[in-house]
């Protein structure tokens, strides 16, 4: 569906007929069921989790980049790995990682402090300069800060993407995900969802990179693996627990001293953790923040009274101690810019169930709603979060001050973080939103107080839902980009 379309005509489809229907979607035979209501998704996406898996040809789309990870493993096999994966992104788990959230902030603010610099001083920068600021592919600098974030606080790896971009790991998941969006959902890429022999028979430019790419993402992650499984004996041996905190080396641990061997996950299955936390972490937080940029550059108020909030708890930004930055995670309206940028422009804008055999599925006015096995269940977060009838008539607006007093609804509104289905709901939410939170935050504040960020005067950015919510410039659908004016906050604020 179209994102800018989709999301005011389910609001259409919803006041016309109701919060469950059934429309067609890939033809006459493709019956589907739309659903907005409450309590058939807390159903469909909470107790009956099992009973609607995600179709195995998504699932299919989504292997072939990162494995069978948590991200596309479905029954037995995912509460296995979830079970193991959760206590790694514990509270008391984030707060060690959190310095480095705020250190690889502040490399990229200090990173686009010297593009925006040297470009007032050359000729030459490949950036469009306008007066003493420069347009930035945003889109670009915020995957590589969340992919250098999730390299350390994943696994203690260090690709050092903010300064080149030549690591071997890191080109790897670039050209996968650069050949994920170029070509997206073509026909070919559609046939080898069923066809997956097409590829090894008839390669081409797309199944030569992905087969590439997973054989260095591979041979890495395995030594990756290895080694973290070596420490953790070593350590075991000298009586010592706890050195490594990364995400990695915790589930490891867990894997090898607190479950039994039913429970435990195989070298293969690590592995895939590896692939799926840097897809799924680095991918939809910068795409995130990428969005949440946008909407404050079209709202220029917010970003001022954001920018005044951060300094208000934290005048100098230059470092942050650990008070500055748990100072910055408690802001309020930080929290409240955060939240509304997630309800308006998920990430995740949806999400495809099928039902795995006959069910009923309970809603809101007491009745059930009968589902063929087979049938496919659509859920698309981006409607539910723009509910008029939840909301209220400004439900499209870019309002964060309404998170200070949210409206009953959307206090009973299902989801993972109240108000938002952003993560989702029930065993296949999100465990690392908390995670995507405090990374999002520790980049806004870095960056807001630095610069004053401006729609970028000769480009139209819109949206396409390859995989995620991305931003793309004018009419090229192949290459995601979010150019953004960046100037330094001082100087314009001295004009």
């Amino acid at each position: 569906m179209d994102p800018h379309a989709s999301p005011k005509r389910h609001e259409e489809l919803r006041q016309q007929y109701g919060l469950n229907m059934r429309i067609h979607g890939m033809g006459y035979f493709d019956e589907r069921f739309v659903t907005f209501d409450p309590v058939a998704i807390n159903y469909i996406l909470g107790r009956a989790a099992d009973l609607f898996p995600k179709p195995w040809q998504s699932r299919r789309l989504v292997s072939r980049l990162v494995g069978d990870g948590l991200f596309v493993a479905e029954g037995e096999q995912h509460r296995r790995q979830r079970k193991i994966i959760s206590p790694a992104f514990s509270n008391h788990s984030l707060r060690t990682l959190q310095p480095i959230f705020f250190s690889k902030a502040i490399e990229l603010r200090d990173t686009l402090s010297k593009l925006v610099k040297n470009a007032a001083t050359s000729s030459s920068d490949k950036n469009e300069k306008v007066d003493d600021g420069l347009v930035v592919d945003m889109n670009n600098w915020l995957w590589r800060t969340t992919f250098d974030i999730i390299g350390l606080a994943g696994f203690s790896y260090s690709f050092d993407s903010l300064k080149n971009d030549e690591n071997e790991l890191y080109v790897a998941y670039r050209d996968m995900l650069t050949i994920g969006v170029k070509y997206g959902f073509t026909l070919r890429s559609m046939l080898e969802i069923w066809f997956p022999w097409i590829g090894r028979v008839f390669p081409n430019e797309e199944s030569n990179v992905i087969q590439k790419s997973k054989l260095i993402v591979n041979r890495i992650g395995t030594e990756i693996v290895k080694q973290k499984k070596a420490a953790i004996m070593q350590d075991k041996m000298l009586g010592e627990s706890g050195k490594g905190r990364d995400i990695l080396s915790l589930l490891i641990g867990a894997n090898m001293t607190e479950f039994t061997a039913q429970y435990q996950l195989s070298d293969e299955e690590l592995l895939t953790q590896i692939s799926t936390l840097l897809f799924v972490g680095s991918d939809t937080t910068s795409i995130a923040l990428a969005w949440i940029l946008h909407l404050l550059t079209l709202n220029p108020d917010v970003q001022q009274k954001l920018r005044e909030a951060i300094a208000s708890k934290i005048p100098s930004t230059d470092s942050f101690s650990v008070t500055d930055q748990n100072a910055v995670m408690s802001l309020p309206y930080l929290d409240h810019v955060v939240k509304e940028a997630l309800r308006l422009i998920p990430p995740l804008h949806s999400t495809l169930r099928v039902a795995a055999k006959d069910d009923r599925i309970p809603t809101s006015d007491g009745t059930e709603v009968l589902i063929r096995a087979g049938q496919f269940v659509h859920i698309a977060f981006e409607a539910f979060n723009t509910r008029k009838d939840v909301w209220g008539e400004d439900a499209f607006e870019f309002k964060p001050e309404r998170w200070a007093n949210l409206p009953t609804a959307a206090k009973e509104a299902p989801g993972l973080v109240m108000g938002l289905m952003s993560f989702s709901l029930g065993p296949h939410s999100c465990p690392g939103y908390q995670f995507a939170m405090l990374e999002i935050k520790a980049v806004l504040s870095a960056l807001i107080p630095a610069f004053t960020f401006e729609k970028s005067p000769k480009d139209t950015i819109k949206m396409g839902n390859i995989l995620v919510t991305r931003p793309f410039v004018n009419n090229d659908w192949v290459n995601s980009r979010l150019p953004v004016l960046v100037r330094p906050y001082k100087e314009a604020s001295s004009e």
